[in-house]
């Protein structure tokens, strides 16, 4: 009885062992998921491919160099003018004749589209000048040979023109006589020169 069941257990020995002898199976590792960067975003659409723009098409050629604009030809009327005369040179202390010191020189100032002048200056007519389109800019307030106008249109509105008067001056565009020849008073009106009665006068005055 003993030998049998040993028999038996040797055989149950024999028949289990190869088999917990024998390799086991590797079990199988999950594939890697897809990457995620290659699926689209409902935050960041996809964006569709642009073209190249950088290259030139096939039949492309240069544009040709412009020829650069002419300046504009100067105005005649602008090239014989005559600029304004400064304050030294309306003062004439040698022939007797004066105008109010006082008057300072007018800025300059951008030009006015409706003249060639800066403003407040105006554009007169050269007096006895051989250029037809010759021109000066004056003051018409207080400028002594175009007090209130241009004297090629008047000349009453050159206040050194003023008969036996020794000083004159432009004052608001109207001539004012301060001093006159001997013989020769001041107008009430202080436009003239008037004779004294009893007073002998120079006949070259």
């Amino acid at each position: 009885m003993r030998i049998l069941v040993l028999t038996t257990l040797a055989i149950f020995v024999g028949v289990v062992a190869p088999v917990d002898s024998m390799p086991r199976a590797r079990a199988a590792r999950p594939s890697p998921r897809p990457s995620q960067r290659l699926r689209p975003s409902a935050h960041w659409p996809a964006r569709p491919a642009l073209p190249n723009t950088k290259r030139a098409p096939q039949h492309w050629s240069p544009p040709s160099p412009r020829p650069s604009p002419r300046p504009p030809a100067p105005s005649p009327k602008h090239h014989h003018g005559y600029g304004k005369r400064s304050e030294g040179e309306q003062n004439i202390l040698g022939g007797g004749v004066v105008i109010d010191a006082s008057h300072e020189d007018q800025k300059k100032k951008q030009g006015s589209p409706e003249g060639p002048c800066p403003e407040p200056l105006t554009a007169c007519p050269v007096r006895g000048a051989v250029d037809v389109d010759a021109f000066e800019c004056v003051d018409l307030w207080a400028d002594l040979s175009s007090c209130g106008g241009c004297p090629a249109d008047d000349i009453v509105h050159d206040c050194a023109a003023i008969a036996h008067a020794r000083a004159v001056e432009c004052v608001a565009g109207h001539c004012e006589v301060r001093l006159c020849n001997e013989g020769y008073a001041v107008a009430p009106q202080q436009d003239a020169c008037v004779p004294v009665r009893g007073v002998t006068r120079d006949p070259t005055t």
